[in-house]
């Protein structure tokens, strides 16, 4: 779990305790990694207070969710952004179904996803502003950014190891791409 808010939203719900972790919000056993993009891919940064994290937005910017499966098995991403389903823009539950990651692979969730080729893009907004507020009337979770992951049933994860990394962009034919004329 992620929340958010602007500087000062931050600065009065952590009563000033918060320090900069990092860009990214790295997960289960550092299988997973998490970060939250303005539009041009950079990341906001990350603060910490206590156990909790969270991302400092600026009203009316664009943001997307960023994760990358660092594990060995396949996942499963189900996302939330203010307690509503990235997937169809409705109250958020574990039994949803979400994105399925393979091992290394990387997803960006820019929106509530509309259609297959449409989203509601994801914007920093007030909280009498959110598209929980306007879609659907409720701002009982707005300020909370959920990801859960669900790896593939029957499979033992773990993270990707430098092995892993490199396996994965083994060339089968490192040599000459073409045939060498006979002599």
């Amino acid at each position: 779990m992620l929340r958010y808010n602007t500087r000062t939203g931050l600065h009065s719900m952590t009563d000033g305790r918060i320090h900069r972790a990092s860009q990214n919000f790295i997960t289960a056993n550092r299988m997973v990694r998490i970060s939250v993009r303005r539009s041009n891919g950079t990341a906001w940064p990350v603060w910490q207070s206590g156990r909790d994290f969270f991302v400092e937005g600026r009203l009316g910017e664009r943001y997307l969710i960023r994760v990358e499966n660092l594990s060995t098995a396949k996942m499963e991403v189900v996302a939330s952004v203010d307690g509503l389903d990235v997937m169809d823009g409705r109250t958020a539950s574990f039994a949803k179904r979400g994105y399925l990651l393979a091992p290394g692979q990387t997803v960006n969730i820019p929106g509530f996803r509309q259609s297959s080729d449409s989203v509601a893009a994801f914007r920093f907004s007030s909280v009498s502003d959110s598209y929980s507020e306007r879609r659907h009337g409720d701002t009982r979770n707005v300020g909370v950014i959920g990801v859960a992951l669900f790896p593939e049933r029957g499979s033992s994860p773990r993270p990707l190891s430098g092995d892993d990394r490199l396996r994965e962009s083994a060339d089968p034919f490192p040599g000459n791409r073409f045939a060498t004329p006979p002599q």
